[in-house]
């Protein structure tokens, strides 16, 4: 099993390429974000344990002034770190790419997260919240040309 420091560096791209969607927010970013958690990693140890939502919040307040730093950014840590202590989200987050994906649909979000409760009850139990998250960024632009569901 990898230590918390490794799931850390590969999250961040330390020591590997840097994973492909955060290209644009750059090595330098990255690395700094990944100093500020690794210093500050057993905060995340007792967020992890309590839930997603509450890791992915830690995670945002520990890097919320660095440039370049956003919502995906801090949602793949998230996930990263959720992963590695079995930590799931329970809802979907947002960021541009899932936000454009749930406005396409017509879905209701709040503070930068779908509510699995808000997704249409024929739909909502065939996917995970993770893998609506996917779902939501990667068909966004397919999505746009999808009628509007007019039942929730």
């Amino acid at each position: 099993m990898k230590t918390l420091d490794a799931v850390l560096a590969e999250a961040a791209g330390i020591g590997a390429p840097v994973p492909g969607h955060q290209c644009r927010v750059g090595r330098k970013t990255l690395k700094v974000a990944f100093d500020r958690l690794i210093a500050r990693q057993e905060e995340l140890v007792v967020a992890a344990k309590d839930s997603f939502a509450v890791l992915h919040s830690r995670i945002q307040e520990i890097t919320a002034d660095i440039p370049r730093y956003g919502a995906l950014a801090v949602y793949d840590m998230a996930r990263a770190v959720g992963d590695h202590f079995n930590t799931r989200p329970r809802d979907v987050y947002l960021h541009t790419g899932t936000l454009h994906g749930a406005r396409a649909l017509d879905w209701k979000t709040q503070g930068g997260i779908l509510e699995i409760r808000d997704i249409p009850s024929r739909v909502r139990s065939k996917l995970k919240p993770y893998q609506w998250e996917d779902f939501l960024c990667i068909y966004k632009d397919e999505l746009k040309t999808c009628i509007r569901p007019k039942e929730r």
